[in-house]
């Protein structure tokens, strides 16, 4: 996996760890985020995967 950059504007911005959420993943954000358009981004190559 390559890293790659990206440019954003926005209003907000938190970095959290992703929880196990049923069978996936989440990141929780502030409740006045509900129902708003985010994005997530991976800051760390994962662990165990090859191309």
């Amino acid at each position: 996996m390559e890293k790659f950059t990206v440019t954003i504007g926005g209003f907000e911005q938190v970095e959290k760890k992703a929880i196990k959420v049923g069978n996936g993943a989440g990141v929780l954000v502030p409740k006045r985020w509900l129902g708003r358009r985010v994005q997530c981004v991976l800051l760390e190559e994962p662990e165990g995967e090859e191309e």
